[in-house]
């Protein structure tokens, strides 16, 4: 995956969270295309009204081609993949000056090798061996008495539920909400989501 360097020039809105920025894009005509993103989008950083504009970020993107012009070297580049982004207008495929983008690895995806990882994973385990746990006493008929079997699946249903809505500590994605806009409870991609060793909505690496 590959990162294009944008500039990040207005906090809009607190709704949705986690905050809508204002940024654009310059491609190498000169053009500057309007976007309207979530703030994980752009950058990792716990921008908000009060924070000083513009600053820069980094947008996700594919590059589709590369080729020369005006002595520098052009890449095209596509935001539709990984996050489906794409200007107010609706374009989604740019070309822009080659330095302006970088590739990005599960090392390199905006953090250093000293910043705190990603407590996501051990939460979700923590949530559903506590679920498990309520359902291993129920089947085992270990929970006697009625109020002891109602407290474990009032448990167990609570800690489900709360699986669904572990955020990342920094975009705030979880297996409901997904940076980008996308709400659902389930999904093909749940399990890819929890297990993957860096968050795939903004690459902070896990435990």
């Amino acid at each position: 995956m590959h990162v294009v360097g944008v500039s990040i020039n207005a906090y809009v809105s607190d709704d949705p969270q986690p905050g809508l920025v204002r940024f654009t894009l310059a491609d190498a005509a000169g053009r500057e295309w309007q976007f309207l993103e979530k703030v994980p989008v752009v950058s990792l950083a716990n921008l908000t009204a009060k924070s000083v504009y513009p600053q820069s970020g980094e947008m996700a993107c594919i590059v589709v081609s590369r080729s020369s012009g005006q002595g520098r070297q052009i890449a095209r580049i596509d935001t539709r993949a990984p996050w489906g982004v794409a200007s107010v207008e609706g374009e989604t495929v740019f070309d822009v000056f080659a330095d302006k983008i970088r590739e990005v690895s599960p090392n390199s995806a905006g953090e250093s090798a000293d910043q705190p990882k990603s407590l996501l994973r051990v939460k979700i385990a923590a949530l559903f061996g506590v679920f498990a746990l309520c359902a291993l006493l129920l089947w085992l008929e270990i929970a006697h008495s009625q109020g002891q079997q109602l407290a474990a699946v009032g448990v167990a249903a609570l800690s489900g539920i709360l699986l669904s809505f572990v955020r990342c500590e920094a975009c705030h994605s979880s297996i409901y909400y997904r940076a980008g806009g996308t709400r659902k409870l389930f999904g093909n991609d749940c399990y890819r989501f929890v297990l993957a060793r860096q968050c795939p909505c903004c690459g902070l690496r896990r435990r």
